[in-house]
């Protein structure tokens, strides 16, 4: 509960979330069940991640990280976590 307090009351850390979900298209979906698949890479999650997207993308939004280096690369998204991207859709 800690980490979900100092979300909440870090303006600097809630700007940097919602820059994020705009890029990860988290605030355009009309679903309001996310499914986060956070997985290492090379362990398969690619396989899960298409069943997910094949069989339940009309009822949820898949999200598929690997860490936040993947962010940064892909998303230029830095100076959060992907913890921090998860707690902040969960409040």
């Amino acid at each position: 509960m800690r980490s979900e307090t100092n979300i909440l009351i870090d303006p600097l850390k809630i700007q940097l979330l919602k820059q994020a979900n705009e890029t990860l298209h988290l605030n355009r979906t009309n679903k309001k069940n996310i499914i986060f698949i956070y997985t290492p890479p090379k362990v398969g999650s690619t396989s899960l991640v298409t069943s997910f997207r094949i069989f339940v993308s009309t009822l949820y939004h898949i999200v598929h990280i690997h860490d936040e280096e993947m962010l940064k690369v892909l998303g230029h998204i830095q100076g959060i976590t992907v913890n921090e991207i998860i707690l902040y859709n969960k409040i």
